[in-house]
């Protein structure tokens, strides 16, 4: 695992969603409204994964990231965020020395599934 918490195996996924983003792309097809624009490009998608023995049990559309405004659609990303990501992902990345020495706010409170409770008794001497 890198230092910022990210597994190897999350990293490989966001380089293969950024490279399917990018051929999404030259999918969209035009003069079609959101709705079929997102389900013509999720029909595309399923027809290219089944070839590798994958499918997407899914139904909802909503999270393909594809706008249409007066007959064009285009992909809702940042295009320059993309490249980088399919450059080298590491670039995006913050380290992160796991350690804040200054005073800190917490809102999370003792159930929080953010597991604040193990480190309480010591947030609250600090108090």
């Amino acid at each position: 695992m890198r230092p910022n918490g990210v597994k190897p195996e999350a990293m490989k996924r966001i380089k293969f969603y950024a490279r399917v983003l990018k051929e999404i792309e030259k999918l969209i097809p035009q003069g079609v409204t959101e709705r079929e624009a997102k389900k013509e490009v999720f029909s595309l998608m399923n027809e290219h994964l089944a070839k590798v023995n994958l499918s997407f049990p899914v139904d909802d559309f909503s999270h393909i990231p594809i706008k249409c405004s007066s007959g064009k659609c285009r992909l809702s990303t940042n295009p320059v965020l993309l490249d980088a990501a399919l450059r080298n992902i590491n670039e995006l990345l913050n380290e992160s020395s796991g350690r804040f020495d200054g005073q800190a706010l917490f809102i999370y409170g003792a159930e929080s599934n953010l597991k604040v409770y193990v480190f309480f008794q010591s947030i609250k001497k600090k108090t």
